[in-house]
């Protein structure tokens, strides 16, 4: 079930879907796209390890492999992105598998 195939799928409903269908962590990709608070300030290395620790370590979080982007405050509006040659990253090939 994807959910651009029905998209009022509830909550609820993908909850219960992902627990009675086995599946490994690596067929869900969940991307987590952040960005710096301030203006002008470049991502920082210090502050991505301690979201990806905190990721890592956090209880109860759905089976999956994780990607996590840090950008920059600038959001390309045309886009709705704001990867830029400054965002770093913790992805493939090391995603965070939660179990």
């Amino acid at each position: 079930m994807q959910k651009m195939d029905n998209p009022e799928v509830t909550k609820a409903e993908l909850t219960d879907f992902f627990e009675h269908h086995d599946f490994t962590p690596e067929e869900l990709i969940i991307t987590i796209s952040l960005h710096m608070e301030e203006h002008s300030v470049d991502p920082s290395e210090e502050i991505l390890a301690d979201i990806v620790s905190q990721i890592e370590e956090l209880e109860g979080a759905p089976r999956g492999a994780y990607s996590v982007l840090l950008h920059d405050n600038f959001i390309d509006k045309r886009r709705a992105d704001g990867m830029k040659e400054n965002t770093i990253k913790r992805t493939t090939p090391n995603k965070i598998i939660k179990e």
